[in-house]
Protein backbone atom coordinates (compact mmCIF):
# COMPACT_ATOMS: atom_id res chain seq x y z
CA UNK A 1 0.00 0.00 0.00
CA UNK A 2 3.05 2.59 0.91
CA UNK A 3 4.21 1.86 -2.65
CA UNK A 4 1.58 2.58 -4.11
CA UNK A 5 0.94 5.83 -2.70
CA UNK A 6 4.59 6.80 -3.04
CA UNK A 7 5.42 6.19 -6.56
CA UNK A 8 8.40 8.89 -6.13
CA UNK A 9 10.62 6.05 -4.68
CA UNK A 10 11.25 4.66 -7.42
CA UNK A 11 10.62 7.20 -10.59
CA UNK A 12 10.36 10.70 -10.84
CA UNK A 13 6.64 11.96 -10.59
CA UNK A 14 5.20 14.38 -12.61
CA UNK A 15 3.58 17.75 -11.59
CA UNK A 16 0.28 16.93 -10.88
CA UNK A 17 -2.72 19.16 -11.95
CA UNK A 18 -2.60 23.06 -12.34
CA UNK A 19 -0.48 25.27 -9.39
CA UNK A 20 -2.18 27.34 -7.54
CA UNK A 21 1.30 29.54 -6.47
CA UNK A 22 -0.53 30.89 -3.01
CA UNK A 23 -1.24 28.06 -1.22
CA UNK A 24 1.70 25.62 -2.69
CA UNK A 25 4.37 28.63 -1.40
CA UNK A 26 2.64 28.15 1.76
CA UNK A 27 3.52 25.00 2.12
CA UNK A 28 6.95 24.40 0.64
CA UNK A 29 7.74 27.66 2.62
CA UNK A 30 7.10 26.31 6.31
CA UNK A 31 10.21 24.31 8.29
CA UNK A 32 8.98 24.36 11.78
CA UNK A 33 4.97 24.14 12.19
CA UNK A 34 2.82 21.22 11.16
CA UNK A 35 0.47 22.58 8.67
CA UNK A 36 -2.98 21.67 7.90
CA UNK A 37 -4.89 22.58 4.60
CA UNK A 38 -8.78 22.50 5.91
CA UNK A 39 -11.41 23.23 3.23
CA UNK A 40 -14.59 21.50 1.24
CA UNK A 41 -14.06 18.07 0.50
CA UNK A 42 -12.48 17.94 -3.74
CA UNK A 43 -11.40 21.63 -3.38
CA UNK A 44 -7.75 20.46 -4.40
CA UNK A 45 -6.14 19.63 -0.85
CA UNK A 46 -5.02 16.24 -1.63
CA UNK A 47 -3.58 17.87 -5.24
CA UNK A 48 -1.69 20.27 -3.23
CA UNK A 49 -0.26 17.42 -1.05
CA UNK A 50 1.51 16.09 -4.04
CA UNK A 51 2.37 18.83 -5.87
CA UNK A 52 4.39 19.72 -2.81
CA UNK A 53 6.07 16.08 -2.73
CA UNK A 54 6.48 16.71 -6.61
CA UNK A 55 8.94 20.16 -6.38
CA UNK A 56 10.22 18.36 -2.86
CA UNK A 57 11.51 15.04 -4.91
CA UNK A 58 14.07 17.71 -6.78
CA UNK A 59 15.53 18.64 -3.17
CA UNK A 60 15.70 16.17 -0.19
CA UNK A 61 15.89 12.07 -0.96
CA UNK A 62 12.48 10.72 -2.39
CA UNK A 63 12.40 8.22 -0.16
CA UNK A 64 12.24 10.76 2.81
CA UNK A 65 8.63 11.78 1.75
CA UNK A 66 5.79 9.83 2.74
CA UNK A 67 2.43 10.43 1.48
CA UNK A 68 -1.02 8.39 2.93
CA UNK A 69 -4.41 8.54 2.61
CA UNK A 70 -6.05 7.85 5.65
CA UNK A 71 -9.74 7.53 4.65
CA UNK A 72 -8.74 4.40 2.67
CA UNK A 73 -10.21 1.14 4.30
CA UNK A 74 -7.25 -0.94 3.99
CA UNK A 75 -5.16 2.02 6.43
CA UNK A 76 -7.54 2.48 8.72
CA UNK A 77 -6.96 -0.99 10.39
CA UNK A 78 -3.28 0.74 11.23
CA UNK A 79 -2.56 3.37 13.78
CA UNK A 80 -0.15 6.49 12.74
CA UNK A 81 2.36 4.84 14.58
CA UNK A 82 2.35 1.74 12.75
CA UNK A 83 2.48 3.07 9.56
CA UNK A 84 5.51 5.55 10.76
CA UNK A 85 7.54 1.78 11.68
CA UNK A 86 6.50 0.14 8.84
CA UNK A 87 7.95 2.97 6.93
CA UNK A 88 10.81 3.74 8.98
CA UNK A 89 11.93 -0.13 8.65
CA UNK A 90 10.97 -0.10 4.79
CA UNK A 91 13.59 2.61 4.37
CA UNK A 92 15.57 1.60 7.00
CA UNK A 93 15.59 5.30 8.45
CA UNK A 94 16.97 5.83 11.29
CA UNK A 95 14.95 8.36 14.21
CA UNK A 96 17.87 11.27 13.32
CA UNK A 97 16.96 11.24 10.17
CA UNK A 98 14.45 14.34 8.76
CA UNK A 99 11.12 13.32 6.82
CA UNK A 100 8.15 14.46 5.71
CA UNK A 101 4.70 13.27 6.17
CA UNK A 102 1.90 14.31 3.88
CA UNK A 103 -1.25 13.16 5.95
CA UNK A 104 -4.37 13.32 3.55
CA UNK A 105 -7.72 13.24 5.79
CA UNK A 106 -6.49 12.52 9.43
CA UNK A 107 -9.79 12.79 10.79
CA UNK A 108 -10.77 9.36 9.77
CA UNK A 109 -7.88 8.03 11.59
CA UNK A 110 -8.87 8.44 15.43
CA UNK A 111 -5.54 8.98 17.49
CA UNK A 112 -3.97 10.75 14.52
CA UNK A 113 -3.57 14.18 16.38
CA UNK A 114 -2.00 12.27 19.40
CA UNK A 115 0.61 10.60 16.81
CA UNK A 116 1.46 13.64 15.30
CA UNK A 117 1.89 15.36 18.59
CA UNK A 118 4.45 12.32 19.44
CA UNK A 119 5.66 12.44 15.91
CA UNK A 120 7.13 16.62 15.94
CA UNK A 121 10.40 16.36 16.60
CA UNK A 122 12.67 15.98 13.07
CA UNK A 123 9.33 15.99 11.41
CA UNK A 124 7.86 17.94 8.94
CA UNK A 125 4.11 17.47 8.63
CA UNK A 126 1.51 18.24 6.29
CA UNK A 127 -1.95 17.51 7.21
CA UNK A 128 -5.54 17.69 5.43
CA UNK A 129 -9.08 17.56 6.85
CA UNK A 130 -12.30 18.43 5.23
CA UNK A 131 -13.50 18.60 8.47
CA UNK A 132 -12.70 22.22 10.06
CA UNK A 133 -14.76 20.94 13.08
CA UNK A 134 -12.31 17.91 13.81
CA UNK A 135 -9.77 20.65 14.43
CA UNK A 136 -11.64 22.80 16.70
CA UNK A 137 -12.18 19.39 19.03
CA UNK A 138 -8.77 18.16 19.03
CA UNK A 139 -6.30 20.98 17.86
CA UNK A 140 -5.71 21.26 21.54
CA UNK A 141 -3.50 18.65 21.53
CA UNK A 142 -0.85 20.46 19.01
CA UNK A 143 -1.55 24.14 20.61
CA UNK A 144 1.36 26.76 19.48
CA UNK A 145 2.61 23.66 17.02
CA UNK A 146 0.57 23.82 13.93
CA UNK A 147 -0.59 26.76 11.34
CA UNK A 148 -4.59 25.73 9.93
CA UNK A 149 -4.61 26.85 6.27
CA UNK A 150 -8.27 27.15 4.49
CA UNK A 151 -8.08 26.20 0.91
CA UNK A 152 -10.70 28.14 -0.86
CA UNK A 153 -12.28 27.47 -4.30
CA UNK A 154 -10.53 29.23 -7.00
CA UNK A 155 -10.96 32.73 -6.85
CA UNK A 156 -12.18 34.71 -10.20
CA UNK A 157 -8.43 35.49 -11.56
CA UNK A 158 -7.56 31.41 -10.53
CA UNK A 159 -10.93 30.39 -12.21
CA UNK A 160 -9.72 32.70 -15.40
CA UNK A 161 -6.31 31.16 -15.30
CA UNK A 162 -7.62 27.09 -15.16
CA UNK A 163 -10.24 27.69 -17.99
CA UNK A 164 -7.73 29.25 -20.22
CA UNK A 165 -9.67 32.50 -20.70
CA UNK A 166 -7.24 35.20 -18.99
CA UNK A 167 -7.90 38.54 -20.82
CA UNK A 168 -7.80 42.22 -20.03
CA UNK A 169 -10.69 43.23 -22.83
CA UNK A 170 -13.52 44.59 -20.45
CA UNK A 171 -16.82 42.86 -22.53
CA UNK A 172 -15.03 39.21 -22.41
CA UNK A 173 -14.03 39.85 -18.65
CA UNK A 174 -17.72 40.40 -17.53
CA UNK A 175 -18.82 37.81 -19.75
CA UNK A 176 -16.67 35.21 -17.68
CA UNK A 177 -17.19 36.72 -14.47
CA UNK A 178 -20.76 35.67 -15.37
CA UNK A 179 -19.86 32.39 -15.74
CA UNK A 180 -17.82 32.23 -12.88
CA UNK A 181 -20.58 33.15 -10.46
CA UNK A 182 -22.67 30.31 -11.95
CA UNK A 183 -20.23 27.95 -12.24
CA UNK A 184 -18.07 28.50 -8.81
CA UNK A 185 -14.59 27.80 -7.98
CA UNK A 186 -14.22 23.52 -7.46
CA UNK A 187 -11.39 23.14 -9.47
CA UNK A 188 -12.28 20.07 -11.27
CA UNK A 189 -15.77 21.17 -11.87
CA UNK A 190 -14.07 24.41 -13.38
CA UNK A 191 -12.55 21.77 -15.95
CA UNK A 192 -15.08 19.54 -16.82
CA UNK A 193 -18.70 21.29 -15.94
CA UNK A 194 -19.78 17.78 -15.08
CA UNK A 195 -22.53 18.88 -12.50
CA UNK A 196 -23.01 15.12 -11.51
CA UNK A 197 -19.21 15.43 -9.67
CA UNK A 198 -20.72 18.28 -7.41
CA UNK A 199 -24.21 16.26 -7.02
CA UNK A 200 -21.70 13.58 -5.74
CA UNK A 201 -19.72 16.04 -3.62
CA UNK A 202 -22.72 17.30 -1.89
CA UNK A 203 -23.86 13.73 -1.29
CA UNK A 204 -20.35 12.51 0.25
CA UNK A 205 -20.45 15.16 2.51
CA UNK A 206 -23.84 14.52 3.88
CA UNK A 207 -23.63 10.57 3.99
CA UNK A 208 -19.28 10.24 4.62
CA UNK A 209 -18.19 13.02 6.52
CA UNK A 210 -21.45 13.85 8.56
CA UNK A 211 -23.35 10.84 9.16
CA UNK A 212 -19.89 9.36 10.13
CA UNK A 213 -19.53 11.65 13.07
CA UNK A 214 -23.12 11.80 14.19
CA UNK A 215 -24.72 8.39 13.09
CA UNK A 216 -27.79 9.44 14.92
CA UNK A 217 -28.73 12.01 12.49
CA UNK A 218 -31.58 11.36 10.45
CA UNK A 219 -30.00 11.43 6.40
CA UNK A 220 -33.13 12.42 5.11
CA UNK A 221 -33.56 15.63 6.89
CA UNK A 222 -30.73 16.44 6.85
CA UNK A 223 -30.77 16.54 2.59
CA UNK A 224 -34.14 18.38 3.31
CA UNK A 225 -32.68 21.00 5.53
CA UNK A 226 -29.91 21.58 2.93
CA UNK A 227 -31.97 22.24 0.20
CA UNK A 228 -33.81 24.90 2.31
CA UNK A 229 -31.29 26.55 2.96
CA UNK A 230 -30.14 27.07 -1.13
CA UNK A 231 -33.16 29.01 -1.65
CA UNK A 232 -31.99 31.52 1.22
CA UNK A 233 -28.56 32.21 0.46
CA UNK A 234 -27.32 35.49 2.01
CA UNK A 235 -30.60 36.06 3.82
CA UNK A 236 -31.32 35.98 7.73
CA UNK A 237 -33.14 32.38 8.73
CA UNK A 238 -33.55 31.56 12.06
CA UNK A 239 -34.07 27.84 13.38
CA UNK A 240 -37.69 28.02 14.19
CA UNK A 241 -38.72 28.94 10.61
CA UNK A 242 -37.06 26.15 9.57
CA UNK A 243 -37.78 23.65 12.15
CA UNK A 244 -41.61 24.09 11.12
CA UNK A 245 -40.66 24.05 7.25
CA UNK A 246 -39.33 20.53 8.36
CA UNK A 247 -41.69 19.59 10.42
CA UNK A 248 -38.75 19.36 13.36
CA UNK A 249 -37.78 21.00 16.34
CA UNK A 250 -35.80 24.07 16.57
CA UNK A 251 -32.65 22.32 18.64
CA UNK A 252 -32.79 19.76 15.38
CA UNK A 253 -31.96 22.14 12.53
CA UNK A 254 -29.48 23.74 14.44
CA UNK A 255 -27.77 20.55 15.14
CA UNK A 256 -28.12 19.96 11.66
CA UNK A 257 -26.58 23.51 10.31
CA UNK A 258 -23.83 23.22 13.17
CA UNK A 259 -22.68 19.95 10.90
CA UNK A 260 -23.34 21.58 7.75
CA UNK A 261 -21.42 24.81 8.89
CA UNK A 262 -18.25 22.29 9.04
CA UNK A 263 -18.47 20.88 5.49
CA UNK A 264 -20.90 22.78 3.09
CA UNK A 265 -22.14 26.38 4.55
CA UNK A 266 -21.15 29.36 6.25
CA UNK A 267 -23.21 30.75 9.07
CA UNK A 268 -22.78 34.50 9.35
CA UNK A 269 -23.89 36.36 12.88
CA UNK A 270 -25.43 39.80 13.57
CA UNK A 271 -22.76 42.11 14.42
CA UNK A 272 -23.83 43.74 18.04
CA UNK A 273 -22.04 44.31 21.25
CA UNK A 274 -23.95 41.92 22.46
CA UNK A 275 -23.40 38.54 22.68
CA UNK A 276 -26.74 37.02 23.37
CA UNK A 277 -28.38 39.26 20.21
CA UNK A 278 -25.57 37.38 18.31
CA UNK A 279 -26.79 34.44 20.00
CA UNK A 280 -30.05 34.98 19.29
CA UNK A 281 -30.50 37.21 15.99
CA UNK A 282 -31.31 35.63 12.81
CA UNK A 283 -28.09 34.16 11.11
CA UNK A 284 -26.88 34.66 7.11
CA UNK A 285 -25.95 31.56 5.52
CA UNK A 286 -23.84 30.99 2.84
CA UNK A 287 -22.52 28.07 0.78
CA UNK A 288 -18.82 26.48 0.81
CA UNK A 289 -18.61 27.29 -3.14
CA UNK A 290 -20.93 29.85 -5.36
CA UNK A 291 -21.70 26.76 -8.16
CA UNK A 292 -23.23 24.55 -5.71
CA UNK A 293 -26.52 26.08 -6.00
CA UNK A 294 -26.64 25.92 -9.84
CA UNK A 295 -25.11 22.36 -10.15
CA UNK A 296 -28.38 20.80 -7.31
CA UNK A 297 -31.12 23.12 -8.69
CA UNK A 298 -30.37 24.71 -12.05
CA UNK A 299 -31.12 28.09 -10.81
CA UNK A 300 -29.01 30.94 -8.91
CA UNK A 301 -29.53 34.61 -8.38
CA UNK A 302 -26.03 36.48 -9.58
CA UNK A 303 -26.48 39.02 -6.78
CA UNK A 304 -26.39 36.33 -3.88
CA UNK A 305 -23.79 34.44 -5.93
CA UNK A 306 -21.64 37.42 -5.89
CA UNK A 307 -22.00 38.33 -2.53
CA UNK A 308 -21.34 34.64 -1.51
CA UNK A 309 -18.06 34.96 -3.67
CA UNK A 310 -17.25 38.29 -1.67
CA UNK A 311 -18.05 36.24 1.84
CA UNK A 312 -15.30 33.48 0.77
CA UNK A 313 -12.80 35.73 0.12
CA UNK A 314 -12.59 37.60 3.06
CA UNK A 315 -13.28 34.74 5.75
CA UNK A 316 -10.22 35.02 7.68
CA UNK A 317 -11.26 38.44 8.83
CA UNK A 318 -14.14 37.33 10.46
CA UNK A 319 -17.12 38.95 9.33
CA UNK A 320 -20.46 39.57 10.16
CA UNK A 321 -23.44 41.37 8.82
CA UNK A 322 -25.07 44.82 9.71
CA UNK A 323 -28.50 45.22 10.76
CA UNK A 324 -28.85 48.61 12.86
CA UNK A 325 -32.36 50.49 12.62
CA UNK A 326 -33.50 48.81 9.90
CA UNK A 327 -30.26 49.28 7.67
CA UNK A 328 -28.42 46.60 6.93
CA UNK A 329 -25.38 46.42 5.68
CA UNK A 330 -23.60 42.75 4.05
CA UNK A 331 -20.64 42.76 6.02
CA UNK A 332 -18.63 43.94 8.91
CA UNK A 333 -15.44 42.63 9.77
CA UNK A 334 -13.55 43.12 12.90
CA UNK A 335 -10.54 44.32 10.63
CA UNK A 336 -12.61 46.99 10.83
CA UNK A 337 -13.97 46.54 7.08
CA UNK A 338 -17.03 47.26 5.30
CA UNK A 339 -18.23 45.37 2.44
CA UNK A 340 -21.66 46.22 0.44
CA UNK A 341 -21.97 44.02 -2.62
CA UNK A 342 -24.08 45.33 -5.21
CA UNK A 343 -23.42 44.35 -9.25
CA UNK A 344 -26.13 47.33 -10.02
CA UNK A 345 -27.55 50.31 -8.53
CA UNK A 346 -26.73 52.85 -6.04
CA UNK A 347 -26.79 53.04 -1.96
CA UNK A 348 -29.86 53.98 -0.54
CA UNK A 349 -29.53 57.33 1.55
CA UNK A 350 -29.58 55.43 4.56
CA UNK A 351 -27.21 53.16 3.91
CA UNK A 352 -25.05 56.29 2.70
CA UNK A 353 -25.39 57.77 6.15
CA UNK A 354 -24.81 54.49 8.21
CA UNK A 355 -21.62 54.23 6.14
CA UNK A 356 -20.58 57.62 7.01
CA UNK A 357 -21.02 56.86 10.63
CA UNK A 358 -19.24 53.54 10.63
CA UNK A 359 -16.03 55.56 8.34
CA UNK A 360 -16.18 58.29 11.20
CA UNK A 361 -15.76 55.31 13.54
CA UNK A 362 -12.49 54.05 12.03
CA UNK A 363 -13.74 51.46 9.21
CA UNK A 364 -12.98 51.10 5.58
CA UNK A 365 -15.23 51.15 3.04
Amino acid sequence: MLLTYNPHWENEVAFPGIERPYYLNLLLKEKDRILFLIGLRRIGKTTLLKQAIARLQHQVNPKHLLYVSLDHPMVQSYSLGDIIRTYRKLHALSRKEKIYLFLDEVGYQPDALRWIKVLYDNVQIYATTSSSAYLKQQGGLLTGRHLTVRVKPLGFDEYLRFTGKETSEPHLLERYFEDYLREGGIPYYVLTKDVNYLVELVNDVLTKDILSRAPGLHLQKIKELFYLVLSRVGKPLTYNRLAKLLGTKPETVEQYLTYMEAELLHLIYRWSRSMNERIFSPKKVYLGDIGIKYALTGSYSTGSNFENAVLLEILEKEPFYWLQDGIEIDFITRTKEVYECMLSGTLTPKQEKMLATLKRQGYQY
